[in-house]
Protein backbone atom coordinates (compact mmCIF):
# COMPACT_ATOMS: atom_id res chain seq x y z
CA UNK A 1 0.00 0.00 0.00
CA UNK A 2 3.19 2.26 0.29
CA UNK A 3 3.62 2.44 -2.93
CA UNK A 4 0.18 3.22 -3.87
CA UNK A 5 0.07 6.74 -3.77
CA UNK A 6 3.38 6.59 -5.49
CA UNK A 7 2.45 5.20 -8.31
CA UNK A 8 -0.63 7.30 -8.66
CA UNK A 9 1.38 9.93 -8.67
CA UNK A 10 3.47 9.05 -11.74
CA UNK A 11 0.24 8.06 -13.50
CA UNK A 12 -0.97 11.64 -12.84
CA UNK A 13 2.09 13.40 -13.88
CA UNK A 14 2.22 11.40 -17.33
CA UNK A 15 -1.76 12.19 -18.27
CA UNK A 16 -1.01 15.66 -17.01
CA UNK A 17 1.91 15.67 -19.86
CA UNK A 18 -0.32 14.01 -22.32
CA UNK A 19 -2.78 16.88 -21.51
CA UNK A 20 0.09 19.60 -22.16
CA UNK A 21 1.54 17.91 -25.24
CA UNK A 22 -1.90 18.04 -26.99
CA UNK A 23 -2.61 21.41 -26.10
CA UNK A 24 0.75 22.62 -27.21
CA UNK A 25 0.39 20.56 -30.52
CA UNK A 26 -2.78 22.82 -30.80
CA UNK A 27 -1.15 26.10 -29.85
CA UNK A 28 1.27 25.47 -32.65
CA UNK A 29 -0.81 24.64 -35.27
CA UNK A 30 -2.89 27.64 -34.43
CA UNK A 31 -0.37 29.88 -34.16
CA UNK A 32 1.42 28.50 -37.67
CA UNK A 33 -1.99 29.19 -39.52
CA UNK A 34 -2.06 33.07 -38.15
CA UNK A 35 1.43 33.49 -39.31
CA UNK A 36 0.63 31.84 -42.31
CA UNK A 37 -2.49 34.14 -42.97
CA UNK A 38 -0.64 37.10 -42.06
CA UNK A 39 2.10 36.76 -44.65
CA UNK A 40 -0.57 35.61 -47.53
CA UNK A 41 -2.14 39.21 -46.53
CA UNK A 42 0.57 40.96 -46.35
CA UNK A 43 2.12 39.85 -49.48
CA UNK A 44 -1.42 40.65 -51.21
CA UNK A 45 -2.20 37.14 -52.48
CA UNK A 46 -5.57 37.66 -50.85
CA UNK A 47 -8.02 39.92 -52.76
CA UNK A 48 -9.88 42.59 -52.74
CA UNK A 49 -9.46 44.44 -49.66
CA UNK A 50 -12.84 43.13 -48.27
CA UNK A 51 -11.80 39.38 -47.75
CA UNK A 52 -8.67 39.92 -46.34
CA UNK A 53 -9.15 42.56 -43.97
CA UNK A 54 -12.31 40.36 -43.09
CA UNK A 55 -9.91 36.62 -42.76
CA UNK A 56 -7.21 39.22 -40.93
CA UNK A 57 -10.11 39.73 -38.42
CA UNK A 58 -11.48 36.28 -38.27
CA UNK A 59 -7.96 34.92 -37.88
CA UNK A 60 -6.70 37.59 -34.92
CA UNK A 61 -9.58 38.19 -33.18
CA UNK A 62 -10.11 35.20 -31.10
CA UNK A 63 -7.08 34.25 -29.77
CA UNK A 64 -7.22 37.78 -27.94
CA UNK A 65 -10.81 37.18 -26.93
CA UNK A 66 -9.46 33.87 -25.63
CA UNK A 67 -6.80 35.81 -23.74
CA UNK A 68 -9.03 38.30 -21.77
CA UNK A 69 -11.26 35.48 -21.32
CA UNK A 70 -8.66 33.55 -19.63
CA UNK A 71 -7.69 36.34 -17.76
CA UNK A 72 -10.84 36.83 -16.23
CA UNK A 73 -12.07 32.73 -15.47
CA UNK A 74 -8.78 30.90 -16.15
CA UNK A 75 -9.14 27.83 -17.37
CA UNK A 76 -5.95 26.01 -17.12
CA UNK A 77 -7.06 23.64 -14.42
CA UNK A 78 -10.46 23.08 -15.58
CA UNK A 79 -10.53 20.60 -18.63
CA UNK A 80 -14.04 20.55 -18.89
CA UNK A 81 -14.45 24.13 -20.17
CA UNK A 82 -11.67 22.99 -22.98
CA UNK A 83 -14.22 21.84 -25.53
CA UNK A 84 -16.12 24.83 -25.37
CA UNK A 85 -13.22 27.23 -25.37
CA UNK A 86 -11.24 25.49 -27.77
CA UNK A 87 -14.61 25.69 -29.95
CA UNK A 88 -15.14 29.04 -30.35
CA UNK A 89 -11.68 29.63 -31.21
CA UNK A 90 -11.07 27.10 -33.98
CA UNK A 91 -14.60 27.62 -35.75
CA UNK A 92 -13.97 31.69 -36.18
CA UNK A 93 -10.17 30.53 -36.83
CA UNK A 94 -11.33 28.20 -39.34
CA UNK A 95 -13.62 30.43 -41.16
CA UNK A 96 -10.41 33.63 -41.42
CA UNK A 97 -8.48 30.90 -42.70
CA UNK A 98 -11.36 29.56 -44.96
CA UNK A 99 -12.04 32.93 -46.03
CA UNK A 100 -7.90 33.75 -47.05
CA UNK A 101 -7.21 30.46 -49.22
CA UNK A 102 -10.58 29.82 -50.20
CA UNK A 103 -9.41 30.67 -54.03
CA UNK A 104 -7.84 27.21 -55.38
CA UNK A 105 -10.90 25.80 -54.52
CA UNK A 106 -12.50 28.07 -56.54
CA UNK A 107 -10.47 28.06 -59.50
CA UNK A 108 -11.86 24.33 -59.00
CA UNK A 109 -14.95 24.83 -59.69
CA UNK A 110 -16.63 25.48 -55.40
CA UNK A 111 -18.38 27.71 -54.86
CA UNK A 112 -17.68 31.11 -52.56
CA UNK A 113 -19.62 29.43 -49.63
CA UNK A 114 -18.40 26.47 -50.69
CA UNK A 115 -14.68 26.57 -50.81
CA UNK A 116 -14.92 28.82 -47.48
CA UNK A 117 -17.01 26.00 -45.23
CA UNK A 118 -14.81 23.51 -46.77
CA UNK A 119 -11.05 25.15 -45.26
CA UNK A 120 -13.06 26.14 -42.08
CA UNK A 121 -14.19 22.75 -41.41
CA UNK A 122 -10.73 21.29 -42.41
CA UNK A 123 -9.30 24.15 -39.64
CA UNK A 124 -11.55 23.38 -36.88
CA UNK A 125 -11.28 19.68 -37.02
CA UNK A 126 -7.56 20.10 -37.15
CA UNK A 127 -7.36 22.29 -34.43
CA UNK A 128 -9.91 21.17 -32.10
CA UNK A 129 -9.20 17.28 -32.09
CA UNK A 130 -5.49 17.63 -29.78
CA UNK A 131 -8.23 20.17 -27.40
CA UNK A 132 -10.29 17.20 -27.04
CA UNK A 133 -7.68 14.77 -27.05
CA UNK A 134 -5.96 16.46 -23.94
CA UNK A 135 -9.17 17.14 -22.37
CA UNK A 136 -10.78 13.84 -22.11
CA UNK A 137 -7.26 12.47 -20.58
CA UNK A 138 -7.75 14.58 -18.15
CA UNK A 139 -11.57 13.83 -17.59
CA UNK A 140 -11.66 9.65 -19.13
CA UNK A 141 -11.47 7.14 -17.44
CA UNK A 142 -11.99 8.12 -13.63
CA UNK A 143 -9.55 6.55 -11.76
CA UNK A 144 -8.00 7.19 -8.26
CA UNK A 145 -4.82 8.54 -9.92
CA UNK A 146 -6.65 11.70 -10.98
CA UNK A 147 -6.86 12.65 -7.33
CA UNK A 148 -3.40 13.13 -7.41
CA UNK A 149 -3.94 15.77 -10.08
CA UNK A 150 -3.89 19.13 -9.89
CA UNK A 151 -7.14 20.16 -12.00
CA UNK A 152 -11.25 20.15 -11.28
CA UNK A 153 -12.94 16.80 -11.81
CA UNK A 154 -16.81 17.86 -13.13
CA UNK A 155 -18.93 14.72 -13.50
CA UNK A 156 -22.36 15.23 -14.94
CA UNK A 157 -25.56 13.66 -12.66
CA UNK A 158 -27.58 10.72 -14.01
CA UNK A 159 -31.05 12.43 -15.01
CA UNK A 160 -34.17 9.87 -13.43
CA UNK A 161 -35.06 9.24 -17.35
CA UNK A 162 -33.87 6.84 -18.87
CA UNK A 163 -33.95 7.81 -22.05
CA UNK A 164 -32.12 11.13 -21.04
CA UNK A 165 -28.20 10.58 -22.18
CA UNK A 166 -26.13 11.75 -19.36
CA UNK A 167 -24.45 14.51 -21.32
CA UNK A 168 -27.99 16.47 -21.08
CA UNK A 169 -28.00 16.74 -18.03
CA UNK A 170 -28.38 20.36 -16.21
CA UNK A 171 -26.95 19.19 -12.63
CA UNK A 172 -23.05 18.28 -11.91
CA UNK A 173 -20.62 17.60 -9.87
CA UNK A 174 -17.19 19.60 -9.15
CA UNK A 175 -14.52 18.19 -7.22
CA UNK A 176 -11.27 20.77 -6.71
CA UNK A 177 -8.33 20.84 -4.38
CA UNK A 178 -10.70 21.61 -1.48
CA UNK A 179 -13.99 21.30 -1.89
CA UNK A 180 -16.83 18.73 -3.51
CA UNK A 181 -19.42 21.13 -5.40
CA UNK A 182 -22.78 20.03 -6.11
CA UNK A 183 -23.97 22.39 -8.62
CA UNK A 184 -28.44 22.11 -9.12
CA UNK A 185 -29.60 24.06 -12.17
CA UNK A 186 -33.57 23.59 -12.35
CA UNK A 187 -33.90 26.75 -14.99
CA UNK A 188 -31.65 28.55 -17.23
CA UNK A 189 -31.35 31.91 -14.67
CA UNK A 190 -31.35 30.09 -11.17
CA UNK A 191 -29.71 27.41 -9.43
CA UNK A 192 -28.00 26.26 -6.61
CA UNK A 193 -24.72 25.26 -5.05
CA UNK A 194 -23.72 23.24 -2.44
CA UNK A 195 -20.02 23.33 -1.16
CA UNK A 196 -18.90 20.11 0.75
CA UNK A 197 -15.13 21.00 2.40
CA UNK A 198 -12.99 17.66 1.97
CA UNK A 199 -11.44 18.03 5.18
CA UNK A 200 -14.64 17.55 6.61
CA UNK A 201 -15.30 14.21 4.41
CA UNK A 202 -15.43 11.63 6.70
CA UNK A 203 -15.93 8.55 4.39
CA UNK A 204 -16.86 7.74 0.74
CA UNK A 205 -18.79 4.55 -0.55
CA UNK A 206 -21.20 3.13 -3.54
CA UNK A 207 -24.37 1.16 -3.70
CA UNK A 208 -27.42 1.30 -5.47
CA UNK A 209 -30.06 4.12 -5.06
CA UNK A 210 -33.20 2.23 -3.35
CA UNK A 211 -36.78 3.31 -1.94
CA UNK A 212 -34.24 5.02 1.09
CA UNK A 213 -33.66 7.42 -1.37
CA UNK A 214 -36.44 9.99 -1.29
CA UNK A 215 -33.93 12.72 -2.76
CA UNK A 216 -30.14 13.64 -3.72
CA UNK A 217 -30.73 17.45 -3.33
CA UNK A 218 -32.75 19.15 -0.87
CA UNK A 219 -32.68 23.37 -0.72
CA UNK A 220 -34.05 24.85 2.22
CA UNK A 221 -36.93 26.53 0.17
CA UNK A 222 -38.43 22.44 -0.26
CA UNK A 223 -36.82 22.13 -3.97
CA UNK A 224 -35.58 18.49 -4.39
CA UNK A 225 -34.53 16.22 -7.15
CA UNK A 226 -35.11 12.29 -7.01
CA UNK A 227 -31.97 10.11 -7.66
CA UNK A 228 -31.85 8.13 -10.55
CA UNK A 229 -31.67 4.16 -10.44
CA UNK A 230 -28.50 2.97 -10.80
CA UNK A 231 -25.20 3.52 -8.79
CA UNK A 232 -24.62 6.60 -6.74
CA UNK A 233 -21.53 7.87 -4.60
CA UNK A 234 -22.29 8.22 -0.59
CA UNK A 235 -20.60 11.23 0.65
CA UNK A 236 -19.96 10.95 4.39
CA UNK A 237 -19.23 14.28 6.01
CA UNK A 238 -19.13 16.29 9.27
CA UNK A 239 -22.54 17.85 8.77
CA UNK A 240 -24.67 15.00 7.11
CA UNK A 241 -24.64 12.68 4.03
CA UNK A 242 -24.51 13.59 0.73
CA UNK A 243 -25.95 11.07 -2.37
CA UNK A 244 -24.30 11.56 -5.85
CA UNK A 245 -26.04 9.49 -8.49
CA UNK A 246 -23.53 10.81 -11.42
CA UNK A 247 -22.07 8.89 -14.17
CA UNK A 248 -19.63 5.92 -13.61
CA UNK A 249 -19.97 6.09 -9.86
CA UNK A 250 -17.38 4.15 -9.11
CA UNK A 251 -14.50 5.75 -10.78
CA UNK A 252 -15.70 9.11 -9.04
CA UNK A 253 -15.71 7.54 -5.43
CA UNK A 254 -12.12 6.40 -6.43
CA UNK A 255 -11.13 10.28 -7.64
CA UNK A 256 -12.88 11.49 -5.06
CA UNK A 257 -11.06 9.36 -2.05
CA UNK A 258 -7.78 9.66 -3.78
CA UNK A 259 -8.13 13.96 -3.86
CA UNK A 260 -9.07 13.32 0.05
CA UNK A 261 -6.03 11.46 0.41
CA UNK A 262 -3.58 14.27 -0.85
CA UNK A 263 -4.88 16.46 2.07
CA UNK A 264 -2.94 14.37 4.73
Amino acid sequence: MAESPARDRQVSARRVWRARRWLGLAFFLHCGLIVHVASAVGTGSVRPLVPAVTASVFVAVPLAVLYVWERRSPSARRPSCWAGRGSFVAVLHGVGVGIAFAGPLRTAGFSTWGAVSSVAASVVVVELVPVLLAARGLRRPLSRDLGEADVEIRVKIRPPERWMPSWMSQHDVRLTDEHLIVMVRPGPTWGYAKYVPLSDVRGVEVRRTDERDASWFSAEDGFVLPPAPGDAVVVHHRTGVQLLPVRDAAGFAEVLAGRIDTLF
